[in-house]
C-alpha cells in the first residue's frame, strides 16, 4: 500500500466541536488552505496533525499540534532507519517565561503541565507562527523538516 499524508484538523468553540478537516488527503489542499484551518487551533481548544498512512518505516511520519487557545504541545516523529520512534521538538529550545506558571521541577528535570498532564518542557511552546512554518515544510516537502529546526 502506498503511503499517503493526510490532514486532520478541530477545534471546539463554546462547548461546540467543530471538525475543519478528517483524514484529508493532503495533496488535494493548498498551504494556504491548510494554513487557515490550522488558524482556528491558535485561540481555540483543539488540534491538528499532517500524518503519513500507512507509517513508513523509515523518516517523518506526523508533525501534531494541541492547543488549549494559549499554548501548544507541539510535536514531530520520524521512524530512523532502524524503525525506532523519535519525537522532536522545537529547536533551538528557549524557555518561555510565559509558561513559568505551569512548569514544576520533577526528578528528570523540569515538566510543564498541559491539559492537567505534565510534559517534558520543550514540547509545549507558545508560538503559533512557528508552529504554522513547520507544518508548512512538512506538507511542502513531503515530511521532511530541517533538524535544527525539529531536533
Amino acid at each position: 500500500m502506498e503511503t499517503k499524508l493526510y490532514f486532520n484538523c478541530v477545534y471546539k468553540k463554546n462547548e461546540k466541536l467543530t471538525i475543519l478537516a478528517d483524514d484529508l488527503l493532503a495533496e488535494t489542499i493548498t498551504t494556504d488552505e491548510m494554513l487557515n484551518m490550522l488558524e482556528y487551533v491558535r485561540d481555540h481548544d483543539g488540534g491538528a496533525d499532517l500524518s503519513f498512512y500507512p507509517e513508513p518505516d523509515e523518516g517523518s511520519i506526523a508533525v501534531d499540534v494541541w492547543s488549549d487557545g494559549e499554548k501548544y504541545y507541539f510535536t514531530m516523529s520520524d521512524n530512523d532507519d532502524k524503525s525506532y520512534l523519535c519525537i522532536r521538538t522545537k529547536r533551538p529550545y528557549v524557555e518561555d517565561p510565559k509558561l513559568a506558571s505551569v512548569t514544576e521541577e520533577f526528578s528528570n528535570g523540569k515538566m510543564i503541565y498541559f491539559k492537567g498532564e505534565p510534559f517534558p518542557l520543550d514540547s509545549v511552546i507558545t508560538d503559533f507562527d512557528f508552529i504554522k512554518k513547520v507544518f508548512a515544510i512538512f506538507l511542502e516537502n513531503n515530511g521532511d523538516v530541517p533538524w535544527d529546526m525539529m531536533a
